[in-house]
C-alpha cells in the first residue's frame, strides 16, 4: 500500500529449507486467474513489488534485525522513488537499514526525510582511486546531503595544514574550498530564494516567493566577491593573479570561511529589517 500497489492482488508462495528460502509472487487477476509478475508489469513495478513484499516478510519476521539495499530505486519512476525512500527511512525506527546509492536524486528524497523527521544516521561515500577501488570517506556524503557547515569545513583546513604536506595537502585543500563554495551556492537557493526551487527536487514551491527579501546591492556584490575569492582556491578555474602562483596559507582560507558566516549573519539580520 505504502508504494502505491494496493491495487494489485498478489498471492505469495515462500518455501524454506535450511539453507536457502525463496518466494514466488502471483498476479490474481479475472476469475482468479493467476500470472506470472514479469508477464505484466513493466520493470520498475517489478522492482517496486518486490521491495513491498520483502518489507512485508521484514514486518512478519522479527527476527530479522537488519537489511541492506543496493541500489533499490533503479528503473523506478520519481513518484515511487520518493515512496520507496520514505518506506524505508520508516523502516530503519524498527530496524537497522544500509543503503547504497549512486543516485543523487534519490540520495537527496533519504535526506529531506531524516532531516524533517530529524533522525539520527550514519553516511559514508565509497570512492575510488585509479588503482584503489572501495575507498570509504567515513561520516562524509555529497553536498546533497544537507550536512555540510562552516566549523566543519574550518575543521578540514586545519587538518590539511597539520598533517599533510604537498600534493596530499592541495588535494585536502581543495576538497575542502569546495565544500565552501557549496555551502555558499546552497545559501543562496535556501536563504536568499527561500527554497522556491530546491537542487534535486522536481517541484517549484511557488506559495515561498512571498517569503523572498531581496538584499541590498552592497550585500549582492559582497556575495559575488565572496564567491569569486573562494573560487580561486577551488582548482577548477584558472587564474592569473601573481598571488595565486604560491601555495594559500592557512590563515587565507579561514578568512574565507569567517567572511561566509558574517556574510550570511549580515544577509539574515537585513531580511528580518527588511520583513519588519
Amino acid at each position: 500500500m505504502a508504494l502505491g500497489f494496493g491495487h494489485l492482488e498478489i498471492d505469495v508462495d515462500a518455501k524454506m529449507d535450511k539453507q536457502t528460502s525463496s518466494r514466488f509472487l502471483k498476479l490474481r487477476g479475472a476469475n482468479n486467474q493467476t500470472h506470472n509478475p514479469d508477464a505484466i508489469l513493466s520493470e520498475g513495478e517489478l522492482k517496486a513489488v518486490a521491495i513491498a513484499d520483502f518489507l512485508a516478510s521484514l514486518k512478519v519476521n522479527q527476527a530479522f534485525c537488519g537489511a541492506i539495499f543496493d541500489d533499490p530505486v533503479t528503473s523506478l519512476d520519481h513518484d515511487i522513488r520518493k515512496k520507496v525512500a520514505k518506506r524505508l527511512i520508516g523502516e530503519s525506527k524498527n530496524r537497522q537499514i544500509i543503503i547504497f546509492t549512486h543516485d543523487f536524486v534519490f540520495l537527496n528524497d533519504l535526506m529531506s526525510i531524516i532531516n524533517e523527521q530529524k533522525l539520527d544516521y550514519t553516511g559514508h561515500w565509497v570512492d575510488r582511486l585509479p588503482k584503489s577501488p572501495g575507498i570509504i570517506n567515513e561520516n562524509q556524503l555529497p553536498a546533497v546531503s544537507h550536512s555540510l557547515n562552516v566549523e566543519e569545513i574550518k575543521r578540514s583546513i586545519q587538518e590539511a595544514f597539520t598533517n599533510y604536506i604537498g600534493m596530499e595537502r592541495d588535494k585536502k585543500i581543495v576538497y575542502a574550498i569546495s565544500k565552501l563554495r557549496r555551502y555558499q551556492e546552497r545559501f543562496i537557493i535556501e536563504k536568499l530564494f527561500k527554497k522556491v526551487v530546491v537542487r534535486w527536487e522536481d517541484k517549484i514551491t511557488v506559495g515561498r516567493l512571498k517569503d523572498i527579501r531581496w538584499p541590498s546591492e552592497e550585500i549582492i556584490q559582497k556575495i559575488i566577491k565572496l564567491y569569486s575569492d573562494t573560487s580561486k582556491y577551488e582548482g577548477g578555474h584558472l587564474v592569473s593573479e601573481e598571488s595565486q602562483d604560491a601555495p594559500p596559507e592557512e590563515q587565507e582560507l579561514l578568512s574565507l570561511c569567517t567572511r561566509t558566516e558574517q556574510l550570511h549573519k549580515e544577509t539574515k539580520e537585513a531580511a528580518k529589517k527588511e520583513a519588519a
